[in-house]
């Protein structure tokens, strides 16, 4: 299943939704992904906004869900490309323009 992230909590929702159903603990995850579990778990209560796109995108690989980054027509974007460094930090802020769709 594939739906638009556009909402600037939306990679921690989309965490903590696939992480709770598969029994796994913040402190587990956290072992797996070699970060601290209050980095996770401020992430997901929306306490933390610095979280950088690869960290996210490292949980968010280890509960099942993956990205599909687009620009604002609808292609596929490249992820090389340096304006999606800053990704995390505008969907953060909700900016408009490009979309990440989840998919677990």
């Amino acid at each position: 299943m594939s739906r638009p992230l556009t909402r600037p909590d939306a990679l921690a929702t989309e965490l903590r939704n696939a992480r709770r159903p598969r029994g796994l603990s913040i402190a587990t995850l956290a072992v797996e992904a070699g970060v601290s579990p209050r980095l996770i778990s401020e992430f997901e209560q929306g306490k933390r906004s610095n979280v950088s796109l690869e960290t996210a995108l490292r949980l968010l690989s280890l509960v099942g869900v993956s990205l599909r980054l687009s620009d604002a027509a609808g292609r596929a974007a490249d992820p090389h490309r340096p304006a999606l460094r800053t990704f995390g930090r505008h969907l953060r802020r909700g900016a408009r323009g490009g979309t990440a769709g989840a998919t677990r």
